[in-house]
């Protein structure tokens, strides 16, 4: 089947139209073809449905996602390389619902996505166990007894924020931003924990400067990425609602470079970012 192979920030995608399925359980195909040493590898497999325009996602373990903010600029870029669309403003139908593509330059391909307005109900987040009206800046257990503070919410899919450099996260044992391994641990911890009643994307992040964010996350389905868009747009709007940033355009920091999520007054999120396109070719499905 043919492929092509896009990132965003670093975060990576194998993008097959609908049609080059040929029978292939898309579960088992995404399992087969992300592996990093036995397929070509990828944090997920997006599938192009055509008339009308709808992208599928499903993380490397088969697992399927309703939305994906890196994803989905690789998958507007992918539609414009294919010429399976000539605007430059498009809709993109998701599990998530209908996002809009604006691309703000193609060469290199830049382009914001109407992220729509972050949920903030307990049961919409995964938590149904709680009479709270939201879950933001709620205290969890962790296994070994420790408490810490986070904020989940649904956008676009299940998010959940820590911020790293609040004294009572860090004296709780939140781990330093630069320190993969305990990030990585942290992240696996907490995102299979009880209250997560479908488990949860772990964002990472501390605040580093005026209406800036570094951000790590773990996520539900790949495990630790480079970049996760839709989490950058939970970090961003979680920051907004606590004060934490003042203005409406954060800068939101990953491994291999920088989103601007916009927050408008009504909560609604605008995620501007890059997508590069990687390679193509053709894959031999083993099934």
């Amino acid at each position: 089947m043919e492929f092509t192979k896009y990132h965003g920030t670093g975060n990576d995608f194998l993008i097959v139209r609908s049609a080059e399925l040929c029978g292939a359980k898309p579960e088992d195909l995404a399992r087969e073809v992300c592996a990093r040493t036995t397929g070509i590898g990828a944090d997920g497999l997006l599938i192009c449905g055509e008339d009308p325009l709808t992208m599928t996602i499903i993380n490397s373990d088969g697992s399927h996602a309703p939305m994906c903010g890196n994803g989905i600029r690789c998958f507007a870029s992918y539609c414009i390389d294919e010429g399976i669309v000539n605007s430059d403003i498009f809709p993109i139908g998701t599990c998530a619902g209908e996002m809009i593509a604006a691309v703000l330059n193609r060469d290199p391909f830049l382009c914001e996505i109407d992220m729509g307005r972050p949920d903030w109900a307990p049961a919409a987040a995964g938590i149904l166990d709680t009479t709270e009206d939201n879950f933001v800046e709620k205290q969890i257990m962790l296994p070994d007894g420790e408490r810490i503070r986070v904020s989940s919410l649904l956008m676009g899919t299940f998010h959940t924020v820590v911020w790293l450099d609040d004294t009572e996260n860090a004296d709780a044992g939140a781990p330093d931003i630069h320190d993969e391994e305990a990030l990585e641990a942290f992240g696996r911890t907490l995102h299979e924990l009880p209250v997560f009643t479908q488990k949860t994307n772990v964002n990472m992040a501390v605040i580093t400067g005026k209406d800036e964010i570094t951000l790590r996350t773990y996520e539900r389905g790949a495990g630790m990425t480079a970049a996760c868009g839709t989490g950058a747009c939970a970090a961003a709007v979680v920051a907004k609602r606590q004060g934490k940033v003042q203005g409406n355009k954060v800068t939101v920091k990953l491994l291999l470079g920088d989103l601007i999520v916009r927050v408008e007054d009504d909560e609604t999120v605008f995620m501007a970012g890059p997508a590069v396109r990687i390679a193509s070719g053709v894959y031999e499905y083993r099934g």
